[in-house]
């Protein structure tokens, strides 16, 4: 299940939850996802900004990991919970980044301000039409990334 809302919303999903902060500055989640462009990536309205976010995040190696991070966390059976401050940068970014996984997987986010919110939480899994297509390509990518990585540190 893949939720999000502001920080101190966390405690409602429960404890069994991967809580990643995204735009949130909180400081007693462990996870952090580094996929904050350095400014607007020059984009002209909405639709620009996602289509060039999208962009920033799968051409470049190291926002693409970052990124996979959040999907192997799916893939793997774990409920997710993106912390996020409440403003309007904020709601651009994670806008954009559910956009890009709810189009290229299937998955969709469940905002959550209220314990009512989770009434209508649900646990999507990968579509089967294209999700798990995109999500073979991208673990082969991830792996030989990964992979990659660790010959040239050795």
């Amino acid at each position: 299940m893949l939720i999000y809302g502001t920080a101190h919303n966390a405690w409602l999903i429960g404890n069994n939850v991967h809580i990643y902060n995204f735009t949130s500055l909180y400081q007693g989640f462990p996870n952090r996802i580094n996929l904050i462009p350095p400014n607007n990536l020059g984009a002209i309205n909405e639709y620009d900004f996602d289509v060039r976010y999208m962009q920033w995040i799968l051409e470049v190696d190291a926002n693409f990991i970052e990124f996979m991070k959040i999907i192997m966390d799916l893939y793997t059976g774990n409920d997710i919970f993106i912390a996020v401050d409440n403003d309007e940068w904020s709601n651009v970014l994670v806008e954009s980044l559910l956009k890009l996984i709810q189009d290229r997987y299937g998955i969709i986010a469940i905002k959550v301000d209220s314990p009512d919110d989770l009434v209508y939480a649900k646990d999507y899994s990968f579509n089967r039409e294209y999700g798990i297509m995109n999500l073979d390509a991208d673990k082969q990518r991830l792996t030989y990334l990964v992979e990659r990585s660790r010959q040239q540190g050795a």
